[in-house]
């Protein structure tokens, strides 16, 4: 399969949905250091560009969620220590 890279410098929008859809990081770097997202700009791929905008928001919020449940666990566990 093509690397999101490939997909992302060839304008393939399409490639690149599947490839972030089955888990490629939108973060990924190159051997030169370019994120997929620095390679849609170098490229003038503006429909490429929002959709790893959108792709990367999305993966921020998610962690930003994921930390959140993990911050809440650990004050439950604290409180929950303290009750003993």
């Amino acid at each position: 399969m093509a690397s999101i890279h490939d997909a992302v410098y060839e304008g393939r929008l399409s490639l690149v949905q599947q490839l972030l859809d089955s888990g490629t990081s939108v973060e990924a770097v190159d051997d030169g250091g370019r994120t997929p997202l620095h390679e849609a700009a170098t490229g003038g791929r503006a429909t490429v560009v929002e959709l790893l905008g959108e792709a990367r928001q999305s993966t921020q919020q998610q962690k930003q969620q994921n930390g959140d449940k993990v911050s809440h666990r650990s004050i439950v566990q604290l409180c929950m220590a303290m009750l003993k």
